[in-house]
This record gives structure tokens, C-alpha cells and sequence, in this order.
């Protein structure tokens, strides 16, 4: 799980400022977590990286003069899971996952489509999220603010359910992934701009 979520940030990291946006609301929930219960590790850690997130975005929204690569998106992806496996202490493992929702759902959605027609699910396409968003709209910035939207409201709901029934969230979460993956489907007739 560890390291399959830490590859799922990774391979989110496809648009300038998507995986350092989406990065820096899932720190800003677990930094909420942290204070709430006086947590030092998770206070610490979060504030280092939202902080460092925040310069980084600064030179990386498109247009990007700097980029994250795979060290950048791995290491972020190892301090989530980190701060994910120290908030088990104070909030359930279901709530967890919306708070880290968005690279989960996207990798999960991904490997789907590509079982589904026969291919590995480890063979690289572009069917993720943002290339669905962007094919739509063809605007970078507005599928990185509409992606980050998404996790804002699914880290909230994780920080509300924290304390919450584990199988009605559970549910709730698998409601979900089946409504993504049948909104972000790549066979839906394609928007062209005029």
C-alpha cells in the first residue's frame, strides 16, 4: 500500500503544479490533524513541506521554470504515507483515504480502463484525470485549480469522518470511485474548442 500510493503521486505529477497543489491541500489536512491533537512529528513535518511547497509552486505553475521529477513526487509521496500511518493514531484508516483521495482514485480509475481493455496495468497511457480535464478544456491552470478543487473536498470530508463508522465510509468512498470512474472516461465524445 505504502508503496503503491507513493507511485500514484508520482503519477500524478503530469501538468505544471498539479502534484505540488494536490501535495500541499493533503499536508494542510494532516497539519490540521497534527495541531488538533498536538501531534509534533506530523506538525513538523507537514509545516517543512507545505512551506517548502509553496516557494516550489512559485517557479512551478505553468508556465514552470522548475520541475519536480521523480524524486521530487517520490519523496512527497514517502512524507504523506508517513504522516497517513501516524494519523491512524487519532482518526480512522477509511477517513485516511479521502484525505489522500485524488492520486488513489486516479491510479485505481487508470489501471481499470486498462484491464478493461485487455491491456497491463502497468503499460503508461494518457488516460489520467488531468489528460481527460485538459483534452476537455485545454487549459492547464484551470485543470490543476478543478483537480485540486476535488481534493480539497475530499480532504474535508476525510477530516469530518474522522471519527466516523469505517464500513459506511468505506462505502461511501467505493460510491465514489465507481461515479469517477465513469465521469473521467476517455470514450466520452471529447469537447473541441472552436
Amino acid at each position: 500500500a505504502m508503496a503503491g500510493y507513493i507511485n500514484a503521486l508520482n503519477l500524478m505529477d503530469g501538468l505544471d503544479g498539479l502534484a505540488a497543489s494536490i501535495s500541499m491541500v493533503i499536508l494542510v489536512t494532516f497539519l490540521a490533524i497534527g495541531w488538533q491533537h498536538n501531534d509534533e512529528l506530523i506538525i513538523s513535518l507537514s509545516s517543512f513541506f507545505i512551506i517548502t511547497l509553496m516557494v516550489f509552486l512559485l517557479f512551478n505553475w505553468h508556465p514552470a521554470k522548475v520541475f519536480m521529477g521523480d524524486s521530487g513526487s517520490l519523496t512527497l509521496g514517502v512524507v504523506i504515507v508517513i504522516l497517513a500511518i501516524q494519523s491512524v493514531q487519532y482518526i480512522t484508516p477509511t477517513s485516511v483515504l479521502f484525505i489522500i483521495a485524488l492520486p488513489l482514485l486516479d491510479t485505481f480509475i487508470v489501471m481499470t480502463r486498462r484491464i478493461q481493455r485487455g491491456q497491463s496495468p502497468f503499460q503508461a497511457d494518457k488516460n489520467h484525470m488531468h489528460h481527460f480535464l485538459f483534452n476537455v478544456k485545454g487549459d492547464i491552470r484551470y485543470t490543476v485549480i478543478i483537480l485540486v478543487m476535488m481534493q480539497i473536498v475530499f480532504s474535508l470530508i476525510g477530516y469530518q469522518i474522522g471519527q466516523a463508522d469505517d464500513m459506511l465510509s468505506l462505502i461511501l468512498f467505493l460510491l465514489l470511485f465507481y461515479i469517477y470512474l465513469n465521469l473521467f472516461d476517455q470514450r466520452l465524445k471529447r469537447r473541441h474548442g472552436k
